[in-house]
């Protein structure tokens, strides 16, 4: 299981669980309580996010999300989905914003505004392009993406 990615300025209180450190046996489990998320670095990978860090010799932590056990998202529960069916697609705005589109079996999401009110964004066809997919997108449209070629071909169901 995966928890959908936090965005920047979202509070979070999320739990981790890592492998112990010490001769890499048992499992090590950390609460960070109300911290905001913060921009991510352009070599960050897809499925991570940033948080402050609580220690004075670093100025964040960069948490994945397959370490997440726990994760609320300004007070309430993130969506949980299944890691295996899961790619996250990091996707630059055309205003420099960065979002995350997720492609699973149960279509695509973006975390873009014009998503959460058209449930459709520009966002979502090129990350089908990205991966070289087919993403179900809307009820009545499929976004087909060949693997030979770079163009995206929008195709009526």
């Amino acid at each position: 299981m995966m928890f959908c990615k936090p965005q920047v300025g979202e509070i979070i209180t999320v739990m981790t669980q890592y492998r112990t450190p010490v001769l890499n046996v048992g499992l090590d489990s950390h609460t960070y309580k109300k911290v905001p998320v913060l921009p991510s670095e352009s070599y960050d990978q897809p499925n991570s996010f940033r948080i402050p860090a609580d220690v004075p010799y670093m100025d964040v932590r960069v948490i994945d999300l397959k370490n997440v056990i726990e994760l609320t998202i300004n007070g309430k529960a993130a969506e949980v989905i299944e890691y295996e069916d899961v790619q996250l697609v990091t996707i630059t705005g055309s205003k420099g914003n960065e979002y995350t589109v997720t492609i699973s079996q149960d279509g695509a999401k973006c975390t873009c505004i014009g998503y959460s009110y058209r449930r459709q964004c520009r966002h979502l066809g090129e990350a089908a392009e990205k991966v070289k997919t087919t993403v179900d997108l809307k009820a009545n449209s499929t976004y087909n993406v060949g693997i030979e070629t770079t163009k995206l071909d929008k195709s009526n169901k």
